[in-house]
């Protein structure tokens, strides 16, 4: 049956001797099992207000006082809670409207008994209170009205209104239906590709759904990606703003189980898992002019330096006490830049002259003895350790983990915030560092910045090994960039439906069953092959390996320069400094 004869049978049981209607759409409510519910939230017009005793006369023999009929009659068991409430139905009153509407709704009784003379109205209001509540549920709405005042073409207007926000589930299972299902997506790939043709990993379970339930698919969108809700004038953009404001029943693009988002929005069960990590700027050579100091890290050669100035207060104080029992010792290591030298020349295996030191035996001399063995161990460390780095590559520390990446102070971004929703709420200080950090960007200024070392790229570590990589990141960028080893956070990816939407249940059944059959990740495979930049794909793959030392090479001229660079500012040192005593002894 298709929708448009779904109506006219609907209009077919509208008949003029009828008294009253009883309009049902929602999940089969008949007037058979009326009464074998929990609770019901039954809705009346306001007496009080001139808009009751007016709206909608047919000639002016009826009003809406006289023609409405009280859901409440149909409640026969008395024992059944009701929540009863009066609305206004009119934009002078809207506020005080949705305020009672939000307070009933909330109590969470789903069955709607609809006795007002406008029910457009109120499935406006309700719209707006579904949206703005934190209940949630299938809604249920069982509209009496008189068919004297309430016309055939108001009685479409009203069925296309509600079905829009819920359609019947009924059409859902009709052979031949021609619903159509509006859904809200952008180009993001692997997820929905709008070019060659519609395809994409959530595309094609949203495909599954239409093709089980004989429906036709339309796309809604806008230039906004993901979007936002603006819940203060009930409004937004991009797909979740396209959902929100039901002009859409289902949202996509990679959505995650976001808090915020959540409030105003419900969520299918999750199908898949995503990491968000970065690619960083790649590790790269150690410049020549540092090998002289690579053969120690930070750590040792902070101990070197404190193991220098040690050595140079013993030896400046052991000899000047030594000095006080012999005259023979008064002209060695007498002040403080003597020792500070003598020490430095042991460092370079320069030890004192013999004169000196061997008649008698001082505790100068065992310093002395001992300082020469320690420093022989401590150059032969660094000999060993140059004559490493001077034969093979090194790299600089590569940026693998999350810690990294806050440490090395880089600003890392895409071009939507989304990519942080998940984290914005986070306490962990490393993490709101990295919020801070953030920023968002056009794709062309994050394609110039592939080129630069001082920005990092979101991207997403698929659940089948693949990438979810914007289009900005090119082959030739990725010569620059390196995948982190370690994820920023992970996050499962849903589908967005307007709150109460029918479509939950069955599309969450369909997604358990295409999960248990392992067809999402063969068709995320199937997508990346088909559509995505392999190399792309590939290179990012293998750059998150750690740079491997490579074979010995070749010593050349680039492999002395700091040592040279040293020679040279000792050199130059030196020569300033006789220069400065000519000076001065001259003066003298």
């Amino acid at each position: 049956m298709r929708i448009n004869e779904y109506n006219t049978r609907l209009s077919e049981n509208f008949t003029e001797s009828d008294s009253a209607i009883l309009i049902y759409f929602v999940n089969n409510l008949i007037t058979e099992n009326i009464a074998n519910h929990n609770c019901y939230t039954v809705v009346l017009q306001n007496k009080s207000s001139d808009y009751y005793s007016s709206y909608y006369t047919l000639e002016n023999e009826h009003s809406c006082e006289s023609d409405i009929l009280d859901p409440r009659q149909l409640l026969t068991k008395s024992d059944i809670p009701i929540s009863v409430m009066y609305l206004e139905l009119t934009e002078k009153y809207l506020r005080n409207d949705l305020a009672i509407l939000k307070e009933h709704f909330e109590i969470g009784c789903d069955w709607y008994l609809v006795g007002v003379c406008s029910p457009e109205n109120f499935i406006v209001a309700l719209k707006k209170v579904m949206g703005a509540g934190k209940h949630r549920g299938s809604i249920k709405l069982l509209f009496l009205v008189d068919n004297k005042y309430f016309n055939s073409s108001r009685y479409t207007t009203l069925f296309h209104l509600v079905s829009d926000f819920w359609p019947d589930t009924t059409v859902l299972s009709m052979e031949n239906s021609d619903l159509e299902i509006r859904f809200a997506a952008f180009h993001y790939s692997p997820y929905f590709l709008v070019k060659p043709r519609w395809d994409g990993t959530e595309f094609r379970i949203l495909k599954e759904f239409a093709q089980k339930f004989n429906f036709t698919l339309k796309l809604i969108t806008d230039d906004n990606q993901w979007g936002g809700i603006f819940a203060n004038n009930n409004t937004g953009n991009g797909v979740l703003g396209i959902v929100y404001e039901g002009k859409a029943q289902v949202g996509f693009s990679a959505l995650y189980l976001w808090f915020n988002e959540y409030q105003y929005l419900d969520y299918s069960v999750s199908y898949i898992r995503t990491g968000i990590t970065c690619l960083v700027p790649k590790a790269q050579l150690v410049s020549p002019w540092l090998l002289p100091i690579q053969p120690f890290d930070e750590a040792l050669w902070a101990i070197v330096v404190m193991t220098l100035v040690t050595s140079t207060i013993a030896l400046y104080y052991v000899s000047k006490i030594t000095n006080i029992f012999s005259r023979n010792w008064r002209r060695r290591f007498r002040t403080v830049d003597d020792s500070v030298l003598r020490v430095i020349g042991m460092l370079v295996l320069q030890v004192p002259t013999a004169k000196g030191i061997r008649p008698p035996p001082t505790a100068l001399r065992y310093v002395i003895t001992f300082l020469e063995v320690m420093f022989l161990l401590v150059v032969t460390s660094y000999h060993s350790g140059l004559a490493s780095v001077l034969t093979l590559h090194r790299h600089e520390a590569a940026i693998e983990t999350v810690q990294d990446l806050v440490d090395s102070g880089l600003q890392w971004g895409a071009t939507h915030d989304a990519w942080i929703f998940s984290i914005l709420l986070s306490p962990e200080p490393r993490t709101k560092t990295l919020v801070e950090r953030f920023k968002v960007l056009s794709e062309k200024n994050l394609n110039e910045r592939t080129q630069t070392r001082n920005f990092a790229f979101s991207l997403e570590r698929l659940q089948g090994g693949y990438f979810a990589i914007g289009d900005y990141i090119t082959e030739e960028s990725t010569n620059h960039l390196q995948l982190m080893k370690e994820d920023i956070y992970y996050e499962y990816c849903v589908y967005a439906l307007p709150k109460g939407s029918p479509y939950k249940q069955p599309l969450d059944t369909l997604i358990l069953n295409i999960q248990s059959a392992g067809l999402v990740l063969h068709w995320e495979g199937e997508v990346v092959r088909n559509y995505l930049p392999v190399n792309v794909q590939y290179r990012v793959a293998q750059s998150s390996a750690t740079p491997t030392e490579s074979e010995p090479i070749v010593l050349e001229l680039k492999h002395i320069h700091g040592a040279m660079t040293i020679l040279a500012i000792g050199l130059g040192s030196s020569t300033l400094i006789f220069i400065l005593e000519l000076f001065w002894n001259r003066k003298k």
